[in-house]
């Protein structure tokens, strides 16, 4: 049983779950899928993850809790256009560094 202190700041009951803590999650998910995905597609996709993780726990009416699945669903479409954007300028690096080559 996990026995550590809950507030508002550093340890909020809607980020703790099944004995995790969403921080941890997210940080044990995306700690190298910086250099995999981009910088701004891992951030957008832990903040997806975030609210994903909450939730079911955070709110107390339906329409507040659907709001935190909305929120999921923006970060992952603004995770998704990032990781295309990093694709391409990989993609450029790519063909510039190969068109120097010859």
């Amino acid at each position: 049983m996990d026995e550590r202190i809950y507030d508002d700041v550093t340890r909020p009951g809607h980020y703790c779950h099944g004995g995790y803590e969403c921080a941890d999650v997210v940080e044990a998910v995306l700690a190298d899928a910086g250099d995999r995905v981009g910088g701004a597609a891992a951030w957008w996709t832990g903040n997806a993850l975030k609210y994903l993780f909450r939730w079911a726990f955070k709110g107390s009416t339906p329409a507040e809790r659907v709001r935190d699945l909305s929120k999921a669903e923006e970060c992952c479409r603004r995770a998704a256009g990032c990781y295309e954007h990093h694709v391409a300028a990989r993609r450029r690096l790519a063909d510039e560094t190969l068109a120097r080559a010859e």
